[in-house]
């Protein structure tokens, strides 16, 4: 009975790192680091792949914060382009 909510957390938190990392950036500085970050958490764990007793699925974090913050942000319709700060 304790497995339903860990694949349930298992997939939202793989929805919301594909949500980061798919969403088109037009120029704006959180999703180009959160993008950058998925390819470093991804070496990270390639490199770390020994049993050490980390919870090294703890980098991903950050990722799934602004993917969750997009998924909402679309999911209520308030993704306001002139509001984002843009690079450059």
């Amino acid at each position: 009975m304790l497995s339903i909510p860990l694949y349930l957390t298992i997939i939202m938190a793989l929805a919301c790192v594909v949500t980061a990392g798919l969403r088109r950036t037009h120029g704006e500085a959180l999703q180009i680091v959160a993008r950058a970050a998925i390819v470093g958490c991804v070496v990270l764990l390639l490199l770390a792949n020994n049993p050490q007793g980390y919870r090294l699925e703890l980098i991903f974090v950050p990722v799934m914060a602004v993917g969750a913050a997009i998924a909402v942000e679309r999911y209520l319709g308030r993704a306001d382009p002139d509001v984002v700060p843009r690079l450059g």
